[in-house]
């Protein structure tokens, strides 16, 4: 019961996963790829109000891994191509909206949290890098800079950071500096070379071996702690 109490929010992110795969292979919802479809005509009659909907809900921890919002939001940074203003406001759109999302993420790992476990090692260098270099923390933020490269993938590192009690200054400060670089990144890259995402890619056994090694690691801990606290013993 410690093991599964540890990896509670993963396996509830795993139940969800699967209900959905399950439902869009049974025919009951749309798949991935009829949701892109969807979701592009969206875009289309409702413009930059759409894309910023889009970009919330594209970055909500487990809604986001059925959800491929993020192929959308490549297509709408490449049809800025050529046009700089409305390149800029297609990136507002996509980006605040996405930091809102990723606040919920965060909160969501602070309620799951174990407030009494503070050994972890993430928590452990947050701690020492407050005491030398302030908000900044290297570590974490390349830590961030691994996984940000997806909203998929961010949205579960910012839920993660939560959930090990790196504290919100810290998560804000290390998130800002990595997040912004990387939707920069990709804003610029679509603006120049148009859409390179693969609608027909389904991101779910990326997402399914991330959860796996998330739970992995976290059981390896509590192995290692416990260990360790039979020894001292």
């Amino acid at each position: 019961m410690l093991y599964l109490k540890k990896i509670k929010s993963q396996l509830i992110l795993l139940i969800i996963l699967s209900s959905l795969d399950i439902l869009s292979r049974i025919g009951l919802i749309p798949t991935p790829v009829e949701f892109t479809s969807i979701l592009k005509s969206l875009f289309e009659e409702y413009g930059l109000f759409s894309v910023a909907i889009i970009s919330f809900a594209e970055n909500i921890v487990g809604v986001n891994s059925y959800f491929p919002g993020s192929v959308v939001i490549l297509v709408a940074m490449s049809l800025t191509t050529g046009n700089l203003k409305m390149a800029t406001l297609t990136f507002i759109s996509i980006y605040l909206p996405s930091i809102f999302s990723h606040h919920v993420n965060y909160f969501i790992g602070v309620i799951d949290k174990n407030k009494k476990d503070n050994s972890d090692v993430i928590n452990r260098d947050v701690k020492i890098s407050h005491k030398s270099n302030g908000f900044f923390n290297w570590r974490l933020i390349s830590f961030y800079f691994t996984t940000f490269w997806h909203p998929h993938f961010t949205a579960l590192s910012c839920l993660a950071s939560g959930k090990e009690n790196v504290s919100y200054r810290s998560f804000i400060a290390n998130f800002l500096i990595v997040s912004f670089t990387w939707n920069l990144f990709w804003g610029i890259t679509m603006y120049n070379i148009g859409n390179i995402g693969n609608t027909n890619t389904s991101l779910l056994p990326l997402m399914y071996s991330y959860l796996i090694i998330w739970s992995s690691w976290d059981i390896y801990k509590t192995v290692t702690k416990n260990k360790q606290l039979k020894t001292k013993g």
